[in-house]
């Protein structure tokens, strides 16, 4: 039974735990007393030496002991053998006191340590174990000799052992008592738990009529009054629920995106066939599982946080972990009927084909640079061999290469340029943000540009609001937002024409708006606009001197900068770019 398997347990875990310490007590009790047994024989064995230094005579004629009349007490001593060995040596070590006895040996280390201390004393544990002690023997300053002593401790480990054993039989004696009374306790206890395990095992069979025993006292009482009514909700909400589970299946079976609901704790609810495959996984409802338990994908759960800290929509790009595809993912708030948040909903979509389109095109802009750097490096590396000629004049000479190697140089640049965008698009990090003036860049853009535009008949103008509109980001990169917004306004719009360039603060953000009366964008090309490489008018683009990256360049570097783009245009009318860029306090 579930409540006798409960109560052995616990029975057993403490048993074990009763055990463990005795073993620990065991183990410190026979320190303890090793300790003390062999600090009471070396302070014994010290004092005798000390006795017997008292009974030795200093001959006054040298330096010498005087050994008449001493040589039976050590040997008296030296043969009752049980308890220790004494010994009288030389200044150097050398037995002089009983000189035949065969006793145990004698080591050098409590020799030094006596020589240099008064008295010393070393352990030997192996058999038999046994502790040395010795004394040095001086007279008018000089080292005459010295007490040894070698005190076998088999005796003092045999006392030892009986009285740790001692202490471990009373401490079984106390521990036996009270686990008899513990599993006593445990067992009245475990009574109603018994009962009660049994009638939940019912429920889980899906036997909800039976009543659940009464028991006191009242905690079990309760629990038994709400087992009851449980059994009874069950039988209600389990026929509601298979029906609506039936209904629910069958929808999301006929969904062709991936749908996927968490709670708040990123629990998974709910989870269509679609989405187990675009993410590759396998799940069941009836386990329960966390959604980072199923993938590892840190976009989507940031995603899933913001929508439901934030409780707004938000939309992600997600690559599952072991996949090459690419999921375009809307995640929506789950709200209950009073409209709290109660976890999020997410929608997928495979881009794959997409991005994959978008990936070969950054390839070709890579590919394409680093052929060109090439026989640009050429080109770099001949201006500099002309500008060494000493045939040429030499201030025509200097010039001409001069020329040559900075267009050369602005030509690297603007490869370097096309790889950045590369960089750009796979991440943000490598831009040195800073706190800046957006106006100034402004200003400093349109007034570079304005002579090109006026080459071409086109009028150039800004207006900037008053005061510093400060953003944070990287001068190069917005420097480049302006220059392509403003010179693809000037160069798709007639002469005569006018581009405007207008920024003003709009609450939280900067708006930045380009405007232009050319020839317009058709609604069907404004969705693809932003496309690296798309043009749409490919004849025209190039006789502009385009490349079809500017407008490409822009929406990443917006982006990396965390604002946003939007184009309104009209065939024939013009077209309106609106930048907007999060403001700083």
């Amino acid at each position: 039974m579930t409540g006798s398997r409960l109560s052995t347990r616990r029975f057993i875990v403490h048993g074990l735990l009763f055990v463990l310490a005795m073993l620990v007590f065991w183990f410190l009790a026979r320190r303890v007393l090793e300790t003390y047994s062999i600090d009471t024989a070396r302070a014994e064995g010290l004092g005798r030496l000390r006795l017997l230094a008292g009974l030795l005579e200093i001959d006054p004629r040298g330096p010498r002991i005087e050994t008449q009349g001493a040589e039976a007490w050590f040997g008296r001593q030296s043969r009752k053998g049980v308890s220790a060995y004494y010994r009288l040596l030389d200044p150097h070590g050398v037995p002089v006191l009983p000189a035949a006895e065969q006793g145990l040996p004698i080591t050098d280390t409590e020799l030094e340590q006596a020589r240099h201390e008064g008295t010393g004393h070393r352990l030997v544990r192996r058999e038999p174990a046994t502790l040395f002690v010795a004394q040095r023997l001086e007279h008018e300053g000089r080292i005459i000799g010295f007490l040894h002593a070698a005190i076998p401790l088999r005796e003092i480990e045999q006392e030892r052992d009986r009285a740790a054993g001692g202490l471990v039989v009373a401490f079984l004696l106390v521990g036996g008592v009270g686990l008899g009374l513990f599993r006593i306790l445990v067992r009245r206890d475990s009574r109603p738990v018994e009962l009660l395990a049994e009638h939940t095992q019912l429920l889980v069979e899906g036997d909800y009529e039976r009543q659940a025993p009464s028991w006191q006292p009242d905690e079990y009482r309760r629990l038994a009054e709400n087992l009851d009514r449980l059994g009874q909700d069950l039988t209600a909400r389990i026929k509601t629920g298979m029906r609506g589970q039936k209904n629910l299946e069958t929808i999301l079976a006929s969904m062709v995106e991936g749908l996927v609901a968490v709670d708040l704790r990123h629990k998974v609810i709910l989870m269509n066939e679609q989405a187990k495959a675009l993410l590759g996984v396998e799940f069941d409802l009836s386990t329960s599982k966390l959604l980072s338990e199923l993938t590892r994908s840190a976009e989507l759960r940031d995603g899933i946080d913001e929508a439901t800290r934030e409780n707004r929509s938000v939309s992600r790009e997600i690559c599952p972990v072991g996949s090459n595809k690419v999921l375009a993912v809307h995640i929506a708030p789950l709200r209950d009927d009073e409209r709290k948040v109660q976890g999020a909903v997410c929608v997928m979509h495979d881009v794959t084909r997409v991005r994959r389109l978008e990936n070969m095109r950054r390839d070709f802009v890579a590919n394409v640079s680093h052929e060109l750097k090439t026989p640009l490096t050429a080109i770099q590396g001949a201006a500099e061999t002309i500008l060494d000629d000493a045939a040429m004049p030499e201030g025509v000479r200097k010039r001409f290469v001069e020329r040559i190697i900075e267009n050369a140089r602005r030509l690297n640049s603007l490869i370097n340029d096309v790889l950045e965008l590369s960089r750009i698009q796979s991440s943000s990090d490598a831009m040195e943000h800073e706190v800046l003036d957006l106006g100034a860049i402004v200003r400093e853009s349109v007034a570079q540009l304005v002579e090109s535009a006026a080459r071409r008949e086109v009028k150039l103008c800004s207006e900037t609001e008053p005061g510093r509109i400060k953003i944070r980001g990287d001068r190069r990169s917005l420097r480049s937002v302006i220059d392509n917004l403003v010179t693809n306004g000037v160069n798709y719009t007639r002469s005569g024409g006018e581009v405007r360039v207008h920024l003003v603060a709009d609450g939280r953000e900067a708006r930045l708006t380009v405007q232009d009366n050319g020839i317009g964008i058709a609604k069907e090309h404004q969705e693809r606009i932003f496309e690296r490489f798309y043009r749409v008018d490919g004849a025209r683009s190039r006789s502009q001197g385009g490349t079809g990256l500017g407008l490409a360049i822009v929406k990443n570097c917006v982006q990396a900068h965390r604002g946003t783009i939007r184009l309104d245009s009209e065939l024939g009318k013009g077209s309106t770019f609106t930048v907007r860029f999060p403001l700083i306090d």
